[in-house]
């Protein structure tokens, strides 16, 4: 007999949300349905909390999201991290300050909130991305003049993420220069997050402790958990889950670790996948 799944972990851009960066009808309905049913909804997204699609957490009953690639997961209710594993202080500090003079659009999320210098935003147009995720970065950035000074005042740093421009013959622009500024902090977590994308977060960071710390915290076995993904930064989520779902538009690291797959963000691939394994 098959655990019951009690705990559905899933990621946003290019799992839950379709091309155009919503949820789609049928989707929608079948998160209510799993929801009705019992299961803790989770949104597990590499963006902040600040950046999380309202779609999603005004779902009735959606009560916790997953955030910064598993750097801190919240309460809904009031807003409150239960689980962090935030980047050191120093480090991000000086992270930032050698990243400032790159010719990359190199933001960090703190306390669950998006930054980014005026320069940085002005290189948007620049980037080889839709312009529904060209949207979102913009409009989910606070500008900084001095991010440095900001990150030594506030701390709780839990990503950065680095968005590359393209040269002429299509390769990542300052790619060298940025790899060897990565070097120096080997003890770091570097995952994909889609196309033209690094990002950083604390060594032991990823979505799937996350997704098991609020799974302990919940009572939750992790044989009765759930999650679905589609790309580099989903790979540890899908380890640690008791149920791993490869979208049909995953990259090929996710169908290496996932058990079963399930149909593209584009064809409900997540409401599939909830009737298949949750509500049937």
């Amino acid at each position: 007999m098959k655990p019951t799944i009690r705990l559905l972990a899933l990621d946003l851009d290019g799992t839950v949300l379709n091309n155009e960066k919503h949820i789609s009808s049928v989707t929608k309905q079948a998160l209510e349905n799993a929801i009705a049913a019992g299961v803790t909804v989770l949104p597990a997204s590499g963006r902040p909390l600040s950046g999380i699609t309202p779609e999603f957490l005004e779902l009735p009953g959606v009560n916790y999201a997953l955030t910064s690639n598993g750097a801190a997961v919240y309460r809904l209710s009031d807003g409150a991290p239960i689980y962090t594993d935030y980047l050191d202080t120093q480090l991000a500090a000086e992270l930032m300050h050698r990243l400032l003079d790159r010719n990359l659009v190199a933001t960090f999320f703190a306390s669950g909130k998006g930054y980014a210098t005026a320069n940085q935003l002005d290189l948007l147009p620049k980037l080889s991305i839709s312009e529904p995720v060209r949207e979102y970065l913009r409009n989910s950035r606070t500008v900084l003049e001095d991010p440095v000074d900001f990150i030594r005042t506030h701390g709780h740093v839990e990503k950065f993420t680095l968005n590359f421009l393209h040269d002429e013959e299509d390769h990542w622009v300052d790619e060298a220069p940025l790899r060897a500024i990565l070097a120096d902090y080997p003890d770091l977590t570097i995952v994909s997050g889609g196309t033209d994308n690094l990002e950083i977060t604390a060594p032991t960071a990823s979505k799937g402790h996350a997704l098991l710390a609020l799974a302990e915290q919940l009572g939750i076995p992790q044989e009765q958990t759930m999650a679905c993904g589609d790309s580099e930064n989903d790979v540890e989520m899908l380890r640690a889950a008791g149920l791993s779902v490869a979208m049909a538009n995953s990259e090929d690291c996710v169908f290496r670790v996932a058990k079963v797959t399930t149909t593209s963000n584009e064809e409900n691939g997540v409401a599939k996948a909830i009737y298949d394994y949750i509500l049937n």
